[in-house]
């Protein structure tokens, strides 16, 4: 059995700390986990922190991105997490270029968000390497339908219309929730 991509919040200045680098090559070590499934979600809550010995004279969000490189050594993916709330901007999605924008669920629930899902897709096609989207809190509240996110080029919906969180994990959908999925993108 594959193991599936596993998704860890995380804040902006975590990544800087010893520890928890400390804490990522213990992982590597165990070899318990393939880091390349492991995927870390940047917080939008706070902002990008300077590295420690920035000199200033390079972009703080650029000095940051090269401290990211150690988690891409081992094969790490990074997430910009509640695109559209708090710290996260585009300009954290452009510098740090990340595998995944996660876009807030303020998106689905204002009658304007379909142009920030527009706005979010179009940058990710723009920057390089395969950038997914994922739209959070999809359920039946949303102003925008499936269709209509699919139609905006959002491939990935995440929500608890399609279930909720679970002790297991799986990546199995039940029959009915498969051909409510398809009725809806009709």
């Amino acid at each position: 059995h594959t193991m599936l991509p596993l998704s860890v919040n995380v804040n902006p200045s975590s990544l800087l700390e010893k520890k928890y680098r400390e804490t990522i090559q213990t992982l590597s070590r165990q070899s318990h986990m393939p880091l390349n499934k492991l995927y870390l979600e940047i917080s939008e809550k706070d902002q990008i922190p300077a590295p420690q010995g920035w000199d200033g004279k390079q972009n703080v969000i650029e000095a940051y991105k090269e401290e990211l490189n150690f988690y891409r050594d081992l094969d790490i993916h990074f997430s910009i997490d509640d695109f559209g709330v708090g710290y996260s901007s585009s300009s954290r999605v452009s510098r740090l270029g990340p595998a995944i924008v996660k876009i807030d669920r303020d998106a689905l629930i204002d009658n304007f968000g379909n142009f920030t899902l527009n706005f979010v897709v179009s940058l990710a096609r723009r920057l390089p390497g395969e950038i997914k989207v994922i739209i959070e809190g999809y359920d039946k509240e949303s102003a925008l339908s499936l269709r209509k996110l699919f139609d905006l080029g959002v491939l990935y919906v995440q929500g608890h219309e399609f279930g909720k969180a679970r002790s297991i994990i799986d990546d199995r959908l039940s029959k009915e929730l498969v051909e409510k999925i398809k009725s809806e993108l009709a």
